[in-house]
This record gives C-alpha cells, sequence and structure tokens, in this order.
C-alpha cells in the first residue's frame, strides 16, 4: 500500500479504519490516526521505509505509554474526554512529523512533555477523587457518631458518669475527623497522589487517613481524660478543663480533638514517649556497683647493699595495686 492510498475513512495496511490523517507527504510518509493510536505509513521504497522504521524505533516506549494512558479517554462515552484524547493524539503526530524530519532526540523530548502534562491532568482529577472519598468517609463518620449519641447514649440517666465518658469519646472521634479533612484539604496540592488510574489506591489512602485521625482523637481525649498526658491551651490546663464545667468540656474535647486528627504524628510520638516513661519507671534503676580497691601494698625495702657494690635507688613506680622497687 503506497503513501497516496492513505486518505480519511479508508483503511490502513493493517485493515484498521483511518478516523482522521494528520501529516501526507507522498510519496515519503504520512501520519494519520485510527480508533486506537497514532501509525506512520513509511515511504512507499523499502530501503527509506526501514531507515524510517529504525528512525522512529526508539520513541516506541514512550508512544505506548502515552497510548496507554490515554486509551480510557478515546473509548470514554464523555465527548470531553475523547476530544482530550484528540488534542494529545494531534500533539504526538506533530512529535512523529518532528522525528521523520531528521531531529529525532527532539521528538523524544516533545514525547517526554506531553507525557508529563497527560500525568498531571490525571493526576489533578485524582487529587479531586481523593477529596471527594475523604469528605464521603468523613460524612459517614460524623453521621454515625451522632446517631450513636443522639439514640444509643440519650436514654442512658443524665449525670451517668459513664454516659458523659462515653459521649466524650464519641464525640472526639468527630472531632478527629474533621481535623484530618482539613488537614487532607490544606495540603492536598502537596500530597504524593496516584494518577486516576490508580482509584483504588487513592480512595484507600484516603480513608485511612480520615480513619487514623478519628482513632488518634479518641486516644489523644483518653489520654488527656486519664491524666497519663497533660496539655496546656493558652493558660488553661486540658487534662482539668475536661472534669471541669460541663459547658466547656465539649469546645476543649473539640479542640484537642482537632489537633489529634490534623497532626497524624502527633498520638504515635505521644504513645513512643509514654510507653518509654513507663518503661523507665517499672524497671529499677541499674547501678554501678564498683568493686573496693585492693589496699596497696606495703612498699618493698630495697636490700641492704653488699659490701663492695655500688648503692640500689630506691625509687619506687608505681604499677597499679603493687610497687616494685627499680
Amino acid at each position: 500500500m503506497q503513501v497516496e492510498a492513505i486518505k480519511t475513512e479508508g483503511l490502513d495496511p493493517a485493515g484498521k479504519k483511518i478516523t482522521d490523517v494528520y501529516v501526507k507527504n507522498p510519496p515519503f510518509y504520512a501520519i494519520y490516526h485510527t480508533d486506537q493510536r497514532v501509525m506512520v505509513h513509511y515511504d512507499d521504497t523499502t530501503a527509506e521505509a526501514k531507515r524510517q522504521s529504525e528512525l522512529l524505533a526508539p520513541l516506541s516506549p514512550i508512544r505506548g505509554e502515552i497510548n496507554g494512558l490515554i486509551d480510557g479517554w478515546r473509548s470514554s462515552p464523555k465527548q470531553n474526554l475523547k476530544d482530550k484524547a484528540k488534542r494529545y493524539d494531534r500533539r504526538v503526530a506533530d512529535a512523529l512529523g518532528v522525528a521523520l524530519g531528521g531531529d529525532a532526540p527532539g521528538a523524544l523530548s516533545v514525547l517526554k512533555g506531553i507525557k508529563s502534562d497527560i500525568v498531571d491532568d490525571r493526576t489533578s482529577w485524582a487529587r479531586f477523587q481523593y477529596l471527594i472519598a475523604a469528605f464521603a468517609v468523613s460524612a459517614v463518620i460524623i453521621l454515625l457518631v451522632w446517631l450513636i449519641t443522639s439514640y444509643l447514649l440519650a436514654p442512658m440517666p443524665p449525670g451517668d458518669p459513664k454516659s458523659a465518658s462515653a459521649w466524650l469519646l464519641w464525640f472526639s472521634l468527630a472531632g478527629g475527623t474533621i481535623g484530618a479533612f482539613f488537614s487532607i484539604a490544606i495540603a492536598i496540592r502537596g500530597r504524593t497522589v496516584l494518577t486516576d488510574l490508580h482509584l483504588v489506591d487513592n480512595v484507600a489512602d484516603a480513608v485511612l487517613r480520615v480513619v487514623i485521625g478519628a482513632i488518634a482523637a479518641g486516644v489523644l481525649v483518653s489520654l488527656v481524660k486519664l491524666g497519663i498526658v497533660s496539655l496546656s491551651i493558652g493558660s488553661s490546663s486540658a487534662s482539668g478543663t475536661l472534669d471541669g464545667a460541663p459547658e466547656k468540656i465539649w469546645l476543649y474535647a473539640l479542640v484537642l480533638a482537632f489537633i489529634a486528627g490534623f497532626s497524624e504524628r502527633l498520638i504515635p510520638d505521644l504513645l513512643d514517649k509514654t510507653a518509654a516513661g513507663a518503661a523507665a519507671s517499672s524497671s529499677p534503676s541499674s547501678q554501678l556497683t564498683t568493686a573496693p580497691a585492693t589496699p596497696p601494698a606495703p612498699p618493698v625495702q630495697p636490700s641492704q647493699p653488699t659490701p663492695g657494690a655500688a648503692p640500689v635507688t630506691a625509687a619506687a613506680v608505681d604499677t597499679g595495686q603493687l610497687r616494685y622497687p627499680q
């Protein structure tokens, strides 16, 4: 099949329907589009076609990556996604034209830029999905807390310490959920999010972060309530406030829970310090026992000089516990 035969609505050498012809330069080459990808029809002469094929061969891996990223858009029922895929396909066709013109390194650079733009596009949508998942699970947790505090704890006698403690615990879960979602919303631009091709992973990460924030809030409020951890907010002690006036309990509990949900490393660090402190207080402090030093032996008296011999100096050399004459 020659380059001149490449036409819109026609069939290419592989039997695929040609949907668009980007570049047609008979008898040298044609760049066209099928339902699946951008294709190149090489020169009519065998030798030149082989050279063109070898010239484009290094571009095949990144072309495959680009096709994998936009295949879902091509087959999507949404027209805006189909149009987006067409825009990127046209840019790929332009890059292939640059390569066939003799600038393969320049074409590779263009293709890398196209891939980067597609990844950014998909990551942007993935961030929005991440926020939707985090908001949905936050709403479910808050609704669950409302149901429990409104219907399960309401029948309990008013003023019952158990009822107050249970209400405080469940209320803190709601505050931690709000703090976790607030943290996600603020840092979503800098957060590492996979592309929307990994929807399950992104949703699982969003749900996990919100649940961890809620659990961390309950743990922090419980630690402060038990007096294991002492925190101060301004001039007020959080531990004392949780046992103080009822009208202030919910406010301080909300602040503590929000802080715990917002800072995902706060509770693990507190638990590590608490465990280390408990281990140190429960184990007896190790004492270093030093054996009493052996009293030094009395210095050895120098022997009497032999008549006619040279006198011996009685200077002593300290060698630890014993002293020997020199």
